[in-house]
């Protein structure tokens, strides 16, 4: 459960990219509940320079290390969001 407010630093599969383990730190921020396990959040690469795979309707799991803790989908994108 991440609080909402708060910044979280997972790591990130993007789904359909080839990639198998996770390879890009990215910074969460819970905005808005939608029910027990599901949430609108914002998120963004943590380092600049990171290959840009979060598009529109892309599919991707937040990790731990190795371990998955959830499946996200990018449905917007907005340019220049406070993480």
């Amino acid at each position: 459960f991440i609080p909402y407010g708060n910044r979280y630093w997972p790591q990130i599969i993007v789904l359909g990219s080839g990639d198998e383990e996770p390879n890009h730190s990215i910074i969460l921020r819970n905005i808005e509940g939608i029910s027990k396990y599901q949430t609108i959040a914002l998120i963004k690469y943590a380092f600049p320079g990171a290959t840009d795979k979060l598009k529109e309707n892309t599919e991707f799991y937040v990790c731990e290390g190795n371990r998955k803790l959830a499946k996200g989908i990018i449905t917007a994108i907005r340019e220049n969001a406070d993480i």
